[in-house]
């Protein structure tokens, strides 16, 4: 790999694209990560027929009312393999990857986010996190269901 892609990757790091998360990582992390990537690549060169999943930054459909747009976009983004980027808010945490493993410990006392954290989260925000200015989100359980389905790590 040249040094064209070292330079691509460095500034996809700092510069993430629409919708995806800004870790902010320092420069000796950056140097980490961009080594990891080259090691891991010479390790699995990958047929034509193996290539990656392509995720698509833009929303699938502006039309879309889905869940996540409707109760949480105003104040969060998510990106999506099925739907692409949801929701246009800054204001809260993007939540890309929420119920994975690579989501930051966030819930409680730096607990990971699994389906019934998201449920207990949303009922009732301040209960978990007494200080946090984020309201509760009222779901029917079609709702609920919907939302758990889109920040699954299956839509990833």
């Amino acid at each position: 790999m040249g040094s064209k892609a070292v330079d691509e990757i460095v500034a996809a790091v700092k510069t993430p694209a629409s919708g995806m998360p800004d870790f902010r990582l320092t420069e000796d992390q950056i140097v980490e990560l961009v080594n990891a990537l080259f090691a891991g690549s010479r390790k699995n060169i990958r047929s034509e027929a193996e290539r990656p999943l392509a995720v698509h930054f833009e929303a699938a459909n502006k039309e879309l009312k889905d869940v996540f747009s409707l109760k949480c976009g105003s104040c969060h983004r998510m990106l999506t393999n099925l739907q692409g980027l949801l929701g246009t808010g800054e204001i809260g945490p993007n939540l890309s990857g929420l119920l994975s493993e690579f989501y930051p410990a966030t819930f409680g006392n730096n607990k990971r986010w699994t389906q019934d954290e998201l449920r207990r989260w949303l009922k009732n925000p301040r209960q978990v996190r007494p200080l946090t200015v984020m309201r509760p989100v009222i779901l029917d359980e079609k709702q609920m269901s919907e939302l758990e389905r889109i920040v699954s790590v299956e839509d990833l």
